[in-house]
């Protein structure tokens, strides 16, 4: 997973690649809290970009924090082909 960098109320995460573990230690490094529905930020919104799957041991933990920030508007998600794959599964 790459590091994240920061545009202007945007925190840019590139290629989770299924590390749901190291996720949710950077969001909650860069401020974000769980709230009981999903990770949020007072201020500011996360862009999720690349491939979110397909080699870490918490795929499923990605899926579902990604999905859920994005389902809530906290986070908006711009992937690779293999997130359909896994959810086509």
């Amino acid at each position: 997973m790459k590091k994240s960098d920061s545009i202007a109320g945007y925190d840019v995460i590139g290629d989770i690649h299924g590390h749901g573990d190291e996720l949710l230690a950077l969001l909650q490094k860069l401020g974000y809290y769980h709230d009981g529905v999903s990770y949020c930020h007072a201020s500011r919104q996360a862009l999720f970009l690349g491939d979110f799957v397909d080699r870490g041991p918490k795929q499923r933990l990605v899926l579902e924090t990604v999905m859920a920030m994005c389902k809530r508007g906290t986070a908006s998600a711009l992937n690779s082909w293999l997130p359909m794959i896994a959810l086509a599964v």
